[in-house]
């Protein structure tokens, strides 16, 4: 089971025990044995085989450990602005498009959050961000029963941040905005690119055709306007979880 790749999804080959810690002392308490979750378990019942990882499967995401490697079929898709972004950023953390205004931050809890939302002149929100992520596992059977996660409060939704000059989360032209959280040793930690904005085609506004007569035809005149869409975003890992959050 060990390809001896740092990278290898380990959440792929469960095993049913839970070790419980002394956080403090770093120390084994003692070993919870869990029913394997499946059907017709009871609520106590150690379920599972004594050869734990026989019914595993790798489940692999880093590509060169994809067996047969990766989808070859999809062509590229480029987005390009060559006259650039319709937004302007000042002061580092302004931002301005079309008639919206509204400020940038970030923190080691909730990451990304916008301040002053206004459009046109007119207060729309004072303060916006995602507070909390819950997992309640809602599993009657012990240690479940006992078990939500807080993905935000726990880890951090802005420690977990990742960086996302990678160019898949935001395309085109892009404004990156970097943040400073404290380490765990207690030093200021610079995290570069980990809020990104970028303008995004949302499709057609609206449409009218109307018909103008020809001496051999009639051809339609189309009018149309595209609408555009300005995203905030930020993205980031809680242990095997993976969060992406948008603001439009």
């Amino acid at each position: 089971m060990n390809n001896k790749n740092a990278d290898s999804n380990f959440y792929a080959y469960p095993i049913p025990i839970i070790p419980v810690m002394d956080a403090h002392k770093k120390e084994i308490v003692r070993i919870d044995r869990l029913a394997t979750g499946g059907k017709g378990d009871s609520m106590t019942g150690q379920t599972c085989s004594e050869r734990v990882l026989d019914h595993c499967v790798p489940a692999e995401y880093v590509p060169e450990m994809v067996e047969g490697g990766l989808r070859q079929d999809v062509k590229p898709i480029n987005i390009t602005q060559p006259e650039g972004p319709s937004f302007k950023v000042t002061d580092e953390s302004l931002v301005e498009w079309q008639k919206w205004s509204f400020r940038v931050s970030f923190n080691p809890r909730e990451g990304a959050v916008l301040h002053d939302v206004n459009y046109d002149g007119r207060s729309i929100m004072y303060r916006m961000s995602i507070s909390e992520m819950t997992v309640p596992y809602a599993d009657a059977r012990a240690p479940f029963h006992r078990k939500q996660a807080f993905d935000f409060g726990d880890g951090g939704a802005g420690n977990c941040a990742n960086n996302l000059s990678l160019g898949c989360d935001c395309l085109g032209a892009i404004k990156y905005f970097d943040a400073v959280i404290v380490g765990s040793d207690g030093e200021p930690k610079v995290h570069p690119n980990v809020v990104c904005l970028h303008e995004q085609d949302n499709g057609i506004g609206w449409k009218v055709c109307t018909p103008r007569e020809s001496i051999i035809l009639i051809e339609p005149d189309t009018f149309s306007t595209q609408t555009g869409a300005l995203g905030v975003r930020l993205s980031r890992a809680c242990e095997n979880l993976w969060y992406s959050s948008s603001s439009h």
